[in-house]
């Protein structure tokens, strides 16, 4: 009785502590599910075809980190003659002060150099809006380029994209996301392996994580021009990224839904005022299960932890005070009313205190026989943590 009394005073953005094997967490009971939660049932084929949809359910996730104020207004190359050079107008310029969500489907990758220039080993992705608010957010890109003298001195402004975007002309909108990863003590291989394709001769359609040429992902980062060049609008650098997986094979085994995603502190040094160890933020990734699911389960997989950092996790603010540390294997919980269990698991125990994760947004729609929600992660990290995170259908 006492568990179900503390369960009822406690938001439905909350989890009570992970004391109790299973848990009664408070739900919003509805006559109806979200639309694009819906979404989530269609096949991957027709997810990767359907490239709107597949944005918007990308876009269903939220991210964050605590130095999300960029606190100064340019940033620059950090090579001898740079100060110079950044007097010229070389350097990189906020479009706004605060780090951006940005989702769209990709063109192309940048191809991946063997070695690094200067400290700059970059993996680059053009992202294409086909979302009113990814296409209104990347022509403000645009309009902003548009103030600069070097693109007055290079561009047409009454040809895309400087022109309110247009169904034929949306490939012209592209926006560039660039980082540099922590390369050093074979993190490039784990990188290749766990994440995404960052050696020599990158192919999105041969990596597993992929398996075709022009997957969506969201992107987080700083919203900048690039004035080393044309003042082109770019996510630089990108920290959070993350796309669901809608690699061919699953068309003949669609019985989970997997999230991939990323968290990475660029090392180059070129924007160190926007980047500063530790990176501390949080993500959080909806989900949804029908209620006649008798195997309602959540999987959370740590694919690469490369250095906790305890110290930067109190920086995170608005953790529910039941949050659960990452030290657990299996968590059982009751979602809105006894027996509607969602179970939680892990592929390993994390013992640092640099990582917690709870679930909120709870709904239970019995008309139509749905649950609802998020798994929200906090972390704390040097460099880099990758991982997956998967829902039974």
């Amino acid at each position: 009785m006492r568990i179900k009394l503390l369960a009822s005073l406690l938001s439905a953005f909350c989890l009570l502590p992970a004391a109790y094997p299973q848990t009664l967490l408070p739900a919003t009971f509805v006559d109806n599910t979200n639309t694009t939660f819906l979404s989530f049932y269609l096949p991957a084929k027709e997810l990767r075809e359907k490239i709107a949809i597949t944005e918007e359910l990308t876009d269903l996730v939220q991210c964050f980190s605590v130095d999300s104020i960029l606190k100064k207004r340019k940033q620059r190359h950090r090579v001898i003659g740079s100060p110079v050079i950044d007097l010229l107008g070389w350097n990189w310029r906020a479009v706004q002060k605060n780090k951006q969500k940005v989702v769209g489907t990709v063109r192309k990758i940048g191809g991946v150099a063997e070695k690094a220039h200067f400290r700059e080993l970059d993996v680059n992705y053009d992202l294409i809006p086909h979302t009113q608010k990814y296409i209104d957010i990347y022509y403000r890109g645009y309009q902003a380029q548009m103030k600069t003298r070097k693109a007055a001195r290079q561009r047409d402004f009454s040809q895309p994209p400087f022109t309110y975007p247009t169904p034929e002309t949306i490939d012209n909108y592209r926006v560039h996301c660039e980082c540099t990863p922590y390369f050093k003590e074979g993190y490039r291989e784990k990188l290749n392996d766990n994440l995404y394709p960052v050696l020599p001769g990158a192919n999105l359609t041969t990596h597993k994580n992929f398996m075709h040429e022009h997957p969506t992902m969201g992107m987080y980062g700083a919203f900048v021009l690039d004035c080393n060049h044309s003042c082109h609008p770019e996510i630089h650098p990108y920290e959070w990224l993350w796309w669901l997986d809608l690699s061919p094979e699953k068309d003949k085994l669609q019985d989970k839904i997997t999230w991939i995603y990323g968290y990475l502190r660029d090392v180059s040094q070129r924007q160190r005022n926007w980047v500063k160890k530790p990176r501390s933020g949080t993500i959080s990734f909806p989900f949804i299960f029908k209620t006649d699911n008798k195997n309602k389960e959540i999987y959370l997989e740590h694919t690469i932890t490369q250095k906790w950092r305890p110290d930067g996790f109190p920086r995170i603010k608005g953790i529910p005070d039941g949050a659960v540390t990452l030290d657990f294997e299996t968590l059982v919980f009751d979602i809105g009313k006894p027996g509607n269990s969602i179970t939680v698991k892990t592929n390993q125990k994390l013992s640092a205190e640099a990582g917690k994760f709870w679930l909120s947004n709870l709904n239970v729609d019995e008309k139509n026989g749905y649950v609802t929600g998020y798994i929200n992660l906090a972390v704390s990290i040097e460099n880099i943590y990758t991982g997956r995170i998967s829902f039974t259908r």
